[in-house]
């Protein structure tokens, strides 16, 4: 494993903007695990996806290709950063991930963040 890209999730905008608490990116067990991965050699990097209360997927597209992304790269997606990950192997089918874990997946069955979730899953 050369690096990992971890994707957080959405949160609400209340809490998005309420300026005591952390952004998506530094919340929750994402600096922890990214510290913990620091600490044995593996390089992490947690972007902060652009208006994560409303997630676009092409937004968070080039925010996520804007790392440092090979072959030998693992994904941690957790709620939508889970959803945003099955949608970018499912669309980019050359590309590999050597790990991907998906916590708490967040599906958008309704449509309610538009395409965010409108996708073909890719089985492999």
């Amino acid at each position: 494993m050369n690096n990992v890209v971890i994707v957080h999730g959405k949160p609400t905008e209340e809490r998005y903007k309420n300026p005591r608490l952390p952004k998506p990116h530094a919340a929750n067990w994402l600096p922890w695990r990214g510290s913990q991965l620091e600490d044995t050699g593996i390089s992490s990097s947690i972007p902060a996806m652009p208006r994560p209360f409303y997630p676009e997927y092409e937004a968070w597209k080039a925010v996520f290709e804007a790392q440092d992304i090979s072959d030998d790269s693992s994904f941690v997606g957790h709620s939508a950063g889970a959803e945003f990950l099955l949608r970018w192997l499912s669309e980019n089918k050359r590309a590999n991930a050597e790990n991907l874990a998906l916590i708490a997946p967040y599906r958008d069955e309704a449509g309610k963040y538009g395409d965010f979730s409108q996708y073909e899953l890719d089985s492999n």
